[in-house]
């Protein structure tokens, strides 16, 4: 109940420019969390159980992704100068 309640709210939260920083982070550790304690780190530790990650791992990835964004380290700009660059 508690975990659906933490992820409605993130979900929620995540379009709203407000706090935009904090709730990235606090995703980040949500999944994290949920990746690590309920989905056991997605691997194949026992026979006959499914090797998918999982979703959290996926969320986690993606609201780190956003909170580079937000941080302004990662932007359009800075990856077409990459791309481009002689070398």
């Amino acid at each position: 109940m508690k975990t659906e309640l933490i992820d409605s709210s993130i979900a929620a939260a995540t379009p709203i420019p407000l706090a935009r920083k904090l709730t990235y982070s606090l995703g980040v550790l949500c999944g994290m969390f949920v990746w690590s304690v309920a989905e056991g780190f997605g691997g194949p530790y026992r026979r006959g159980t499914p090797t998918d990650p999982g979703a959290a791992i996926i969320y986690t990835l993606l609201l780190g992704a956003l909170l580079l964004v937000a941080a302004g380290r990662l932007t359009v700009t800075r990856l077409a100068a990459v791309r481009s660059a002689p070398g």
